[in-house]
């Protein structure tokens, strides 16, 4: 089970990272949405380095909300290629 700070350390990356995405993509700006994504990633590995990893509903979360987000990169960048 996850604790209650690395709960709100997932729950906080998540957020930020859904912000910044969310943003670069209406911006057009592909490369900065991929390093969001990235930092997130990272993010993600030192918490797993720190604190472990479980199936909590944080988790769940973050691991859901990140494949949404690229998921979300991978349609605008192909529209603003075909564009």
């Amino acid at each position: 089970m996850t604790d209650v700070k690395t709960a709100q350390e997932l729950l906080r990356l998540t957020h930020l990272t859904i912000k910044k995405v969310t943003r670069d993509i209406e911006d057009e700006k592909f490369n900065t949405a991929v390093a969001s994504m990235m930092e997130m990633v990272n993010g993600l590995y030192k918490i797993k380095e720190s604190h472990g990893i479980d199936m909590s509903d944080e988790w769940r979360f973050a691991l859901e909300s990140f494949d949404s987000d690229f998921g979300a990169f991978c349609s605008a960048y192909h529209r603003g290629i075909v564009a």
